[in-house]
């Protein structure tokens, strides 16, 4: 495990040193985190981590992992949350996953966890879906909760961000002392969802609330792809069209 302090700026993690200039395809940053104290109304936190190229197989496809837990303090060397886990899986085909474990400190903490935008050539009549879950964990011994900002945790997007495809698990998570509580959530229920215009890029975020001194753990996938020009297959069939990982 090792430490960053914040003081005003952005603590920003590389996976390894960075050689050449980033891809056209994935940003910069392909993993952020912020963290927000007093129940978002506190002093912020970020924390991004940017891409390494050497990392982009020769498909475009790129993977990251964090290899050991971070303590994020503050200025007075107090813990304002720990990244105990944390990737981001990348599949030019496109598809987007982020995952994240995260423990907040002593206050309520609000997050907001970015993945890397993936661009790709543009798809039209392009169909999506989106798959999230969520567990969280109370370790002090007074129970956890885990809620969402807004409308939902999870959210999915397209064309430079400004465009929502759904978002997920609207309701709160709540664990009894000393447990674990999980949620679930996927648009649509079979199959993909029609989205009606030509897509250029994808990514995801999630956005929430965790008590005090408690663990959250996430897992999410935003995968997009063409649908057949003949709707004889029918949406549902595409699922069985999709490759395989």
């Amino acid at each position: 495990m090792f430490t960053l302090t914040t003081k005003g700026g952005v603590a920003v993690a590389a996976a390894a040193l960075l050689a050449g200039s980033a891809s056209a395809d994935i940003s910069s940053v392909v993993f952020s985190i912020t963290a927000t104290l007093d129940n978002g109304n506190g002093p912020s936190y970020p924390l991004e981590i940017e891409l390494d190229p050497n990392g982009i197989d020769g498909n475009g496809d790129y993977q990251w992992t964090l290899a050991n837990p971070i303590d994020v303090n503050d200025g007075n060397g107090q813990n304002v949350f720990t990244l105990d886990g944390a990737g981001v899986t990348i599949f030019a085909d496109p598809s987007v996953a982020l995952n994240f474990n995260v423990i907040a400190g002593m206050q309520n903490t609000v997050f907001t966890v970015d993945s890397a935008v993936l661009g790709f050539a543009p798809l039209a009549n392009a169909v999506g879906r989106a798959t999230a879950a969520v567990s969280v964990t109370d370790l002090n011994g007074d129970g956890a909760s885990f809620t969402p900002t807004g409308t939902g945790a999870y959210g999915s997007y397209y064309n430079g961000g400004g465009t929502l495809f759904q978002e997920l698990l609207p309701g709160a998570v709540v664990a009894a002392a000393n447990s674990t509580a999980t949620a679930s959530d996927v648009f649509p229920a079979v199959g993909y969802q029609s989205i009606g215009t030509t897509l250029t890029d994808i990514q995801s975020d999630w956005n929430f609330t965790l008590s005090a001194g408690d663990l959250a753990s996430g897992t999410s996938e935003f995968e997009v792809i063409p649908a057949p020009a003949s709707a004889v297959l029918g949406l549902a069939a595409l699922a069985g069209l999709r490759r395989r990982r």
